[in-house]
């Protein structure tokens, strides 16, 4: 079986572009696919280190309720497909299993770089407000985790040029469709 779980973010939900595209390639490579759902966030939920990381804790025990139960035994390959502080809890989830996944990083906000596993590929944009450009690279470069940079990219890889930004998205899910056929 090849089973890829996916972990959205705060309001990135799986039905936004990142996460709906890489989810409908993975499925077009053969994997299941499965979307934790997460009970609802406080508003501030980014605010603070603090609050983040409490939601990192409650995102945890969703997934915890949902995955924990899987046979990953049972998984010839496995995939994470993550944004933001979804980095963060799949992460978790994956040293709390014992389970080394192949990982999609999408954004993942600084509170999150220290728990990153070293198999995947991160993408960040150079413009987002929850993570430094700088802590991003040196955590990627530390990992030997393979960088891609959206130039003036928010915390949705997006600049606010329209066509600019789709042409991105396709550079990216081109950059994990390769990822996928070395799976």
């Amino acid at each position: 079986m090849k089973l890829a779980l996916i972990f959205p973010g705060i309001g990135y939900h799986a039905d936004k572009p990142l996460l709906y595209y890489s989810t409908r390639l993975a499925r077009n490579a053969g994997f299941d696919t499965r979307t934790i759902q997460y009970a609802p966030f406080p508003d501030d939920a980014l605010r603070s280190r603090e609050r983040m990381l409490a939601c990192v804790r409650q995102a945890l025990d969703a997934a915890e309720a949902q995955f924990g139960s899987i046979d990953f035994t049972q998984c010839e390959e496995l995939l994470f497909i993550s944004k933001s502080i979804g980095t963060a809890v799949a992460s978790l989830f994956a040293d709390r299993h014992g389970l080394t996944p192949f990982h999609f990083y999408f954004t993942p906000v600084d509170a999150s770089l220290p728990r990153l596993q070293p198999r995947g590929i991160v993408f960040h944009g150079t413009a987002d407000p929850l993570a430094t450009t700088e802590l991003v690279a040196e955590t990627c470069r530390e990992k030997e985790l393979p960088l891609h940079l959206t130039g003036h990219g928010n915390h949705s890889l997006e600049t606010g040029q329209v066509l600019d930004d789709v042409r991105e998205l396709r550079h990216v899910l081109e950059l994990c469709e390769h990822y996928l056929k070395t799976l």
